[in-house]
């Protein structure tokens, strides 16, 4: 209900024009890609079995233009269904950089062996 509710305030205040449905495997790809200058995705939230994120792509004389990309949950891994239904972001930055913090890749001080 709140990302139907997030999806219609985008369409009224940012002029959001489009709205997509796609397959499982695309919308973990849209939420999996990282942000530039000329492009970045939200996660809004889920609702009703489904999954919403906003997009955002910078077009050159246009500028940018938002869109809703939604796909059904049961298209999604179950893992990721989890942790959308436990109110987290499995694609926010802070959990991106917590997950390039492997051990491989931290310094050889941090590592606890």
């Amino acid at each position: 209900m709140i990302a139907s509710s997030l999806a219609g305030i985008l369409y009224i205040v940012d002029g959001c024009s489009r709205l997509h449905h796609v397959s499982g495997e695309s919308f973990i790809a849209t939420a999996e890609r990282l942000p530039t200058t000329v492009y970045g995705s939200d996660y809004l939230g889920i609702s009703g079995g489904s999954a919403y994120l906003v997009e955002s792509q910078m077009y050159p004389l246009l500028g940018f233009r938002k869109s809703v990309v939604w796909t059904e949950l049961t298209e999604l891994p179950p893992a990721v269904v989890a942790e959308l239904k436990a109110g987290q972001n499995p694609w926010s930055l802070k959990r991106r950089a917590a997950a390039s913090q492997s051990p491989a890749t931290q310094p050889a001080d941090k590592l606890h062996l």
